[in-house]
């Protein structure tokens, strides 16, 4: 399966059209294509902001269906009152994946959003996927896999200046969880891990970077290191 990282070094923001216009030039079917953590405001909003996204919603699923492509990323949404930072992927099919933040970070997200209670997976094309966002990278515990998914994939805005505590973090996660580790960083450094915890790519100032997951190469792993074997056991109180 072909991954499409696509990030925004300036802003953190990738716009409708943006997003369309590169899809359209550059997708190739079954194509898993991952914005940032709210990537279409950046992380520097306050209450006044519009939180309706329907509209954009419909756009990425319509987007995603049209060019036979898979679209994920996440999203400051309201719903019942309540502001969520809410992670959706959007399947060619037309079904959509709902999964959002647990971990909430800085003002706004303390004093407005609401967190998550519970871990989601999705599956795209027999691969499984953990959605996790940003600053949930830092809690290995609510990270943790029961050899329930292949790919721990982070969506974030995570500054510059803590860029190695990052790259240290999706390394120990792709390790401890014997799996990919995918991360896609709307300020840039968008990166992948493999499951032994080897970096396998890193973007600079690009704008998209396309990666291929090979399924095989963690199974193969997973059947020389059987570690699930000796996980402890554990239930997460949310």
């Amino acid at each position: 399966m072909r991954l499409v990282l696509m990030q925004n070094p300036k802003t953190g923001i990738i716009t409708q059209n943006e997003n369309a216009n590169a899809i359209q030039s550059m997708a190739i079917k079954n194509d898993l294509w991952i914005l940032p953590e709210v990537f279409d405001t950046g992380f520097n909003v306050n209450i006044t902001n519009n939180f309706d996204k329907e509209k954009l919603k419909l756009f990425l699923q319509e987007t995603a269906q049209k060019n036979e492509v898979a679209i994920c990323g996440s999203i400051y949404e309201q719903k019942n009152q309540k502001i969520y930072n809410s992670f959706y992927f959007f399947h060619p099919n037309g079904s959509t994946f709902k999964s959002g933040k647990r971990h909430l970070f800085g003002t706004f997200e303390k004093k407005h959003v609401e967190p998550i209670s519970s871990t989601n997976n999705f599956e795209y094309l027999g691969i499984k996927f953990r959605p996790i966002v940003c600053y949930d990278l830092r809690f290995p515990v609510w990270c943790r896999n029961t050899n329930s998914y292949d790919v721990l994939l982070c969506v974030s805005q995570w500054p510059k200046e803590r860029l190695n505590e990052r790259l240290i973090l999706l390394s120990a996660r792709a390790l401890e969880n014997l799996c990919f580790c995918v991360n896609v960083n709307g300020l840039g450094d968008s990166s992948v891990f493999l499951p032994w915890g080897e970096k396998a790519i890193q973007l600079s100032q690009e704008k998209i970077m396309f990666y291929n997951i090979e399924l095989q190469k963690l199974n193969n792993f997973r059947q020389k290191r059987k570690y699930f074997d000796d996980f402890d056991k554990f239930d997460l109180k949310c």
